[in-house]
């Protein structure tokens, strides 16, 4: 963990507490999370559980970590005996883990405890010895407070490796070890020669781990270019005209009470958005940032140095409470009363600003929406009744437009409501505020003589948001959004979307 930044059993962040922030403190925290588990996961929303993936999936799995344990040089006789145990003891770990949009619902991000109580609830990890080694030299004691993304999880891994231990045919720490190994593989694996990373793109594309690896290694040099060549002006005009139309449109909802109404839209007129662009981007600091590198001719030692020296700014952020400023991040976040746009949202595909701006809106108009109505609205189901009948309402047009039989499909779930409401709200917000752009400059180009409002539903349904962290929660294609939109609106007459067999109601 320190010299590798890698976090098999549990993942390491150093963050403020969003709770403290409302209120005008300012301290960064060890923040302690569940792992990125490398075996592939699915979310069973009836259960409320993760499982591992059906045979089909796991079986490519299992062939790729033999492939990277015999380029490794180990015995063909006991690799199938390390990676059985390594998806064996990932299948377990997996139960507890979750998705964001699930722990956000049910409380479980930020829950404050001392070390101590953390070593009382997981006993099989030395959290003191571990914090210190992996924050070192940053004094820590007992009584330090860390913050918890998803006890159940930390509880789950400490009884897990508990179980582990005794088993009789498991006397020494060979599984943990394995599974040590293989993450530490993973973290390393840009580094490794041809034979490694051809294994790897048969998972993700070439051009992916470019981009990604680029931006682990280099984000500091990216954040100043981009900062350079922003169109700051087009930006800001988009964040406000999409927080203005979402705080119109919670004006119109029903409110369980009055109370709870006044409690929201306090809230969301508390705050300012913003584009937040990095306060110390220039050559200078950037230089001093690579001079802590030694760059030599072995890439593999120059990518070891860049791992620790990726960690060494976590131990910086937690020693000289600085600012955490991940503005190539796609997720806007909450700092104190404002509410800012990191500048990795606004490049494209997603945002040009030589786009049509029916375009813009209609792809970072609408996930700039669904952030903000997830970042401030995290129960929204419990609090408008407009959650329960717009989602229904949806799913219904959905079973009769697919002829599935409603008898034939449940109902859906809490998170599963609250989803496709937020991303109809979504939609509707950001056209509405593309419309008030477009009444104050009516001068916005099209692509192939699209009318705007089609270019704008068209830009929406090709949106492919692979790393949505709530895309498990939705049941249906966000595409299909369109064609409730179409049914509900005479902004449509001129779109032509395809008939149904079914008339469809009025959301």
């Amino acid at each position: 963990m320190r010299n590798y930044g890698t976090f098999p059993f549990f993942n390491l962040l150093v963050g403020k507490d969003p709770n403290e922030t409302t209120h005008g403190r300012s301290q960064n925290y060890i923040q302690i999370d569940q792992p990125e588990l490398l075996i592939p996961i699915e979310w069973n929303s009836q259960m409320e559980k993760s499982q591992v993936k059906k045979t089909e999936t796991l079986r490519p799995f299992l062939i790729l970590c033999m492939r990277y344990l015999a380029l490794l040089g180990a015995p063909p006789s006991s690799s199938l005996y390390h990676v059985g145990n390594f998806i064996s003891l990932s299948s377990e770990l997996a139960v507890a883990a979750a998705p964001l949009q699930y722990r956000v619902t049910k409380q479980q991000l930020y829950q404050r405890m001392t070390i101590r109580s953390l070593q009382n609830q997981a006993p099989m990890i030395d959290w003191l010895s571990c914090l210190r080694t992996a924050f070192d030299p940053v004094p820590l004691t007992e009584d330090e407070a860390v913050l918890v993304h998803n006890l159940q999880y930390i509880i789950q891994m400490s009884r897990t490796i508990h179980k582990w231990l005794h088993k009789p045919d498991h006397s020494n720490s060979g599984p943990f070890q394995t599974f040590m190994l293989l993450n530490l593989l993973h973290s390393m694996m840009p580094a490794l020669d041809s034979r490694f990373t051809e294994t790897m793109e048969q998972v993700d594309p070439r051009w992916k781990s470019c981009v990604l690896e680029t931006e682990r290694g280099f984000d500091s040099v990216l954040t100043h270019l981009l900062n350079e060549r922003m169109a700051h002006a087009q930006v800001t005009e988009i964040i406000e005209n999409i927080f203005s139309s979402m705080r119109s449109a919670l004006h119109g909802h029903q409110w369980e009470n009055q109370q709870t109404r006044k409690t929201v839209m306090k809230k969301v007129h508390s705050l300012t958005p913003r584009l937040w662009t990095s306060q110390k981007s220039d050559e200078a600091e950037i230089d001093l940032f690579v001079s802590e590198m030694t760059v030599g001719t072995n890439f593999f030692w120059n990518y070891a140095q860049l791992l620790s020296l990726l960690q060494k700014r976590r131990i910086k952020l937690l020693a000289e409470q600085s600012e955490a400023a991940d503005t190539l991040s796609v997720r806007p976040v909450l700092r104190g009363d404002e509410l800012v746009f990191p500048l990795g949202m606004f490049v494209p595909p997603l945002f040009h600003p030589t786009y049509p701006r029916a375009y813009n809106y209609g792809v970072i108009g609408f996930l700039i929406a669904k952030d903000i109505l997830h970042l401030l609205l995290p129960d929204i189901h419990a609090q408008s009744k407009n959650v329960h009948v717009v989602a229904d309402c949806v799913w219904t047009h959905y079973l009769s437009v697919t002829n599935r039989s409603i008898a034939g499909n449940t109902s859906l779930s809490t998170a599963q409501q609250q989803e496709v409401w937020v991303q109809y709200s979504a939609l509707q917000i950001a056209l509405q505020a593309y419309y008030q752009s477009l009444k104050r400059n009516s001068s916005d180009t099209s692509l192939s003589g699209f009318s705007h409002t089609r270019l704008f539903l068209t830009a929406f349904s090709q949106i492919n948001c692979d790393s949505d962290p709530h895309q498990d929660f939705m049941p249906l294609e966000p595409s299909f959004l369109v064609k409730v939109f179409c049914a509900n609106s005479t902004l449509c007459e001129n779109l032509h979307c395809p008939s149904d067999k079914h008339d469809l109601k009025t959301c």
